[in-house]
């Protein structure tokens, strides 16, 4: 993978969370493709499947969340 494309790869995979952050994490979800496949620590969820986790927290948590990026790794298609 060149440098530009794995720029480009990480781009895309911060975006979601800054997405989330400003936005909310039920709009990040949303701008996913509708084969998405979300992986949590709980096993692998459907793009509808995240959008309802979302839903669920934002009910019960008493404000946003927020991601706080560190190291991204976008090599192969990860």
């Amino acid at each position: 993978m060149s440098t530009e494309a794995l720029e480009r790869t990480k781009a895309i995979a911060t975006g979601l969370f800054h997405t989330a952050n400003d936005e909310g994490f039920e709009t990040a979800v949303a701008a996913l493709a509708d084969d998405a496949i979300w992986w949590t620590s709980m096993g692998t969820k459907t793009k509808a499947e995240m959008i309802e986790t979302a839903r669920g927290l934002a009910m019960i948590l008493s404000g946003p969340i927020a991601f706080e990026l560190g190291t991204v790794t976008a090599e192969g298609d990860r």
